[in-house]
């Protein structure tokens, strides 16, 4: 068995949820092994399991309540990811580009955002597009994918007042994260730019565009490509 996973902090936070955290002692967790731990345990038929849900360095387990020993499924779940931690490929993931307009209105924040950093608003976007970003889960909403990489220059707190509604497609950053919105909603980041692919759709399969592991890149493009790409699914 692997040192990492002997490591693994796993316990049960409730009767029902037993919660795998990896590698506490670093963030940087390859996203590759948290997905390909997930899929082996929901693959597993481990006793009473219901339900497995990914985080930024977890897994959290539903089990049915009436699972009647906690200690036999934990050691289920160890040994589980003791073959799949082994036989992981950091190297299999998935490469998706995403257009976006940096500018006027698809672009509400990007003055400011540049403001706060004492940068011109060009230089935001080149950097911005220059990081590759990671899926690291997805929540929030449906297709709402956590994007890590966010260049140290450009985190930013989150807004002291949340927005009633972004626009679907919004190109966000808060904190050290970065995510597009992929449904009109309320959201707190500030809005950079927007996209216009469809991140979620619930007739397509699979409904969302990206998935744990991802990497992404955007892409800038004008309005008048973004109106193009509205209408023809393609780049100008």
């Amino acid at each position: 068995m692997s040192s990492r996973v002997e490591s693994l902090g796993l316990d049960w936070v409730s009767e029902r949820h037993l919660r795998v955290l990896f590698c506490a002692e670093s963030p940087d967790l390859p996203v590759g092994r948290l997905d390909q731990a997930a899929r082996a345990i929901r693959d597993a038929g481990v006793a009473g399991l219901s339900s497995v849900t990914l985080a930024w360095n977890s897994l959290l387990l539903e089990f049915d309540p009436a699972t009647p020993d906690e200690d036999a499924a934990t050691a289920t779940v160890r040994a589980v990811l003791s073959e799949a931690w082994a036989s992981s490929n950091d190297e299999a993931w998935r490469a998706v580009e995403i257009p976006a307009c940096f500018e006027g209105e698809f672009a509400p924040d990007v003055e400011a955002v540049a403001a706060y950093h004492g940068m011109p608003p060009s230089s935001l976007v080149e950097t911005f597009c220059a990081a590759l970003f990671v899926v690291r889960f997805v929540g929030f909403c449906p297709g709402f994918a956590y994007l890590s990489g966010l260049p140290s220059a450009l985190e930013t707190p989150r807004l002291s007042t949340p927005r009633v509604r972004v626009p679907a497609g919004s190109v966000g950053i808060a904190g050290d994260q970065a995510g597009v919105y992929p449904l009109a909603t309320p959201g707190g980041w500030w809005l950079i730019g927007r996209t216009p692919r469809v991140m979620f759709d619930a007739r397509r399969n699979p409904p969302a565009l990206l998935a744990p592991g991802d990497r992404v890149r955007f892409v800038p493009i004008r309005a008048d490509e973004f109106h193009a790409f509205q209408r023809t699914g393609q780049h100008v």
